[in-house]
């Protein structure tokens, strides 16, 4: 009788093992592996040698090593020709601070899908997980006109005006005697141009508790950004000529949340 009874329990039993079993399989769960996320979500600030940029992360975690995810970013690019000046003007708001020779800001909205993959495990203990990620995708330029300050002054009168680089003020704009300071933030937001283009960068990625609900990450990397046209942002000359292909190297810190 009592035989009888352990075989009956022992059948029974059997199947729920058997699905647990399938559930460990299907998504790789084991106790050396830690518990498995299927989403995550995060935000990064990364400062480029050409600037900065700041972007949010939707990622699917297809496997305990590997997560596949959606970028979108903003970023702020620097010319690296971009000379800072300034100087104190007597009466005349104190100190003058502009750009010599910057002719349009230019922003970027990136828009890409990455792979993001560990080379190390550490679920049971706290540490660092080592990693890469790759990305890329398509880019949107924006151009804004740079304003200055500039004098204009005759016989009778002596005016200041806040312009945006042309031909005709092209002796006022690259004569800093003429120069009195960078104008307004607001001015040529309405003048605004667009490039598109396209970007793809790889990085390692250092991650401490890759597998826990928080995310607390650093990247270390490279990018390149290339646009259909060459972008002006620094006004052109015999030896100077802008340029249609941009790379950097950047630190990217990431901080989010991972979820069932």
């Amino acid at each position: 009788m009592n035989r009888l009874f352990c075989v009956i329990l022992f059948a029974l039993t059997l199947p729920l093992f058997g699905q647990e079993s399938l559930m460990r399989s299907e998504y790789e769960l084991t106790p050396a592996k830690g518990i498995v996320f299927f989403e995550e979500f995060s935000f990064d600030l990364n400062l480029k040698t050409n600037g900065l940029s700041i972007g949010f992360n939707k990622g699917k975690i297809s496997k305990y090593y590997l997560t596949k995810y959606y970028n979108f970013d903003i970023a702020y690019v620097r010319d690296p020709k971009e000379r800072q000046k300034s100087r104190y003007l007597q009466g005349f708001n104190g100190i003058s601070s502009y750009i010599f020779g910057k002719q349009n800001e230019f922003l970027n909205i990136k828009a890409g899908v990455g792979r993001k993959y560990y080379l190390s495990e550490k679920a049971l203990k706290r540490g660092v997980a080592m990693g890469f990620t790759f990305e890329g995708g398509f880019s949107m330029g924006l151009l804004k006109p740079y304003y200055l300050i500039l004098e204009y002054t005759d016989e009778l009168d002596q005016t200041f005006r806040e312009e945006a680089y042309t031909a005709e003020n092209a002796h006022l704009f690259l004569d800093e005697n003429k120069i009195r300071d960078k104008a307004g933030f607001f001015n040529g937001w309405d003048k605004l141009q667009m490039v598109p283009g396209a970007y793809t960068n790889v990085a390692a990625h250092f991650s401490l508790g890759a597998y826990e609900k928080y995310i607390k990450a650093i990247e270390v990397g490279f990018q390149i950004d290339s646009y259909i046209k060459r972008i002006p942002m620094m006004i052109e000359t015999e030896t100077q000529k802008n340029q249609f292909i941009f790379a950097s190297f950047f630190v990217n810190v990431q901080l989010g949340k991972r979820w069932r």
